[in-house]
């Protein structure tokens, strides 16, 4: 129990020599303290059993994708796609769905996608929008999870020659691949630092990134924390 509250119930326990049957108010301000003091222990207890059945049934999930050879989920991605479970809505990371033709980028890809990478993609396009609306109704503060919604991916093409990122996104879900080649865009891939200089957007594959007028380095995940393909950690 909190301290306060047991506090409270010690204020109380005296009481009972100081109340005589003719003070009725004082009798009744006592009974609504100590009803006062029960209803918040009650809750703290029910809170704590609920906090607690969440963790233990998101561990179980945590062991379940470890068994299946999967790569632990962000406790915000865990999360929402227990949510929409709950309510009857099927989605699946898009890091489960997907691999990548030359896994040496993979380090600097996911990197470079950040969260798009476990984004919860929406099996069913009928109730992406219901969805949406549990993500913004959520009371379990959940942020920083994506959802993929498949209605708003477009089939990807190469915008000319050169190697591109999304080039090497494959899989046998054509919305998970078309999210992340969406995400990854016009991204080249390079290897010297003068073809970082003149690209648009290149990444190489030690983490570099050229975008806009500038230069970025991405800090790369060992191999036991990469995702796409289902990794173990």
């Amino acid at each position: 129990f909190r301290s306060e509250h047991l506090s409270s119930l010690d204020e109380l326990s005296g009481l009972e020599d100081a109340v005589q049957p003719e003070d009725t108010l004082v009798l009744a301000n006592s009974i609504g303290r100590l009803q006062k003091a029960v209803d918040c222990v009650r809750l703290d207890l029910a809170q704590r059993s609920t906090a607690g059945s969440e963790s233990l049934a998101s561990a179980k999930r945590d062991l379940d994708r470890a068994g299946a050879g999967k790569a632990k989920l962000r406790r915000e991605v865990d999360s929402l796609q227990s949510l929409l479970a709950d309510n009857g809505i099927e989605s699946t990371p898009v890091c489960d769905l997907l691999s990548l033709k030359d896994t040496a980028w993979q380090s600097v890809i996911e990197a470079y996608l950040g969260r798009n990478v476990d984004a919860l993609l929406v099996h069913e396009q009928g109730k992406e929008t219901a969805a949406i609306d549990l993500y913004r109704r959520n009371r379990k503060d959940i942020f920083g999870a994506k959802l993929a919604l498949g209605s708003r991916t477009r089939p990807w093409q190469a915008p000319g020659g050169g190697r591109y990122a999304a080039q090497l996104i494959e899989g046998e879900d054509k919305f998970a691949v078309r999210f992340l080649q969406g995400e990854l865009g016009r991204v080249t891939l390079v290897e010297s630092s003068d073809q970082l200089k003149v690209g648009e957007k290149a990444i190489s594959v030690d983490g570099m990134v050229s975008s806009g007028g500038g230069i970025d380095r991405l800090r790369l995940s060992t191999a036991t924390g990469l995702r796409i393909g289902g990794t173990s950690s």
